[in-house]
């Protein structure tokens, strides 16, 4: 009984030592120590520990606030605003635990939060106007981007909606898409016409970025700021080839036997043959089409690129006549010849995929733009 007794002690002493070692790793140990609170309002170490995380989390953020105040990093009243929210939203948690207000008294910092956001707030507004002053496509939406983060931050703020309206605005690409026909019209409108309906709408182009067909363009007097061109090199298209190779097999076999003399015995053979035909039919579609990008103020081509795509129909079949014995081991007929695809199968075959080619090379240009004004 004396060494059960010792024992508990021992194991209340390190439970003891355990807890005054403990300590918080991150503000949300707070919310969990106060959940734990509430269903267990007796346990000390919960009570303890909830004491220490809140206290603990709480000096942590402050010296950080103060931090970010001496240096004042570019926008650090957004990093400062979110420290204070945090503040907020502990100080919550616990006045929302009843029993947690026995152990802890919250602090709040809601006039301070509300100075930092109108800081935070002001700050890209202030980023934004200076770039917007700039009067430069690349600054005007890197103005729209401060604006949609001051925007965010603060979405009472009307005075904002003007702004990011302006920004667009001024930082809109105007982008003419201008076949080649060179080569045949209607192949050249495909790719065209599926430009003109996916690229509006791609991720990329969204907001700044505008397309006209050159008929567009005219009619609206649009000053582009670039011109995509493209057009095709080349397009085969239903080129088929048909190749079949003959095989002959032919064999003795043994069939019966006969006697000469009443002693002597001869076989008698049989010739057998066989004949094994492989055949390969393709039917290949082929084209190339090519692209560049002009920089319309300063008449100069900055990319140009083409893409090639092919399309290859293959039907191969194996036909097996004569007699087996005749043939190799495993010999049988497979496959049958099929009708191949229509021309114009393989023609929208090709175009879908240069187009889809053209289509993700402007995007790619589109999105090396978008990051020189996220830079």
């Amino acid at each position: 009984m004396k060494k059960l007794f010792t024992l508990l002690v021992l194991l209340s002493l390190l439970v003891a030592c355990s807890s005054r070692n403990w300590h918080s790793n991150t503000h949300k140990e707070v919310y969990n120590y106060a959940r734990k609170v509430e269903r267990k309002p007796s346990n000390d170490k919960f009570n303890e520990r909830l004491q220490l995380a809140y206290k603990e989390q709480k000096d942590k953020l402050l010296i950080e606030i103060e931090n970010l105040k001496q240096i004042k990093q570019a926008f650090y009243w957004e990093k400062v605003h979110d420290n204070y929210r945090i503040l907020n939203e502990m100080a919550s948690r616990i006045r929302d635990c009843v029993v947690c207000l026995n152990k802890v008294t919250p602090v709040y910092y809601e006039t301070e939060q509300l100075e930092a956001l109108e800081n935070a707030t002001d700050n890209r507004v202030e980023a934004g106007l200076l770039a917007l002053g700039l009067n430069t496509k690349p600054n005007a939406q890197k103005a729209y981007y401060s604006f949609m983060k001051a925007k965010k931050l603060s979405p009472k703020r009307t005075d904002i909606d003007s702004l990011i309206n302006e920004s667009v605005e001024v930082g809109t690409v105007r982008i003419v898409l201008e076949g080649d026909y060179k080569y045949d019209k209607s192949y050249v409108q495909e790719i065209e016409r599926d430009l003109l309906r996916s690229l509006p709408v791609a991720r990329e182009a969204k907001p700044f970025y505008q397309f006209f067909s050159p008929e567009e363009a005219t009619e609206n007097h649009i000053k582009p700021d670039y011109i995509i061109s493209f057009g095709y090199e080349y397009l085969n298209v239903g080129f088929e080839n048909r190749n079949c190779s003959e095989e002959s097999f032919s064999k003795d076999i043994k069939v019966g036997e006969k006697k000469i003399d009443s002693v002597k015995v001869e076989p008698i053979y049989e010739k057998v043959s066989g004949k094994i035909v492989k055949c390969v039919k393709s039917v290949k579609a082929e084209g190339r089409v090519w692209f560049k990008v002009i920089d319309y103020k300063q008449d100069e081509v900055i990319l140009r690129d083409s893409f090639y795509d092919d399309d290859n129909w293959v039907n191969e079949w194996v036909t097996v006549s004569g007699d087996a014995r005749a043939l190799p081991a495993g010999a049988v007929s497979s496959g049958t010849e099929s009708f191949a695809p229509s021309r114009w199968t393989q023609f929208d075959n090709i175009t879908d995929e240069l187009c889809s080619s053209v289509s993700w090379k402007i995007r790619q240009f589109i999105r090396r733009q978008n990051s020189l004004a996220l830079n």
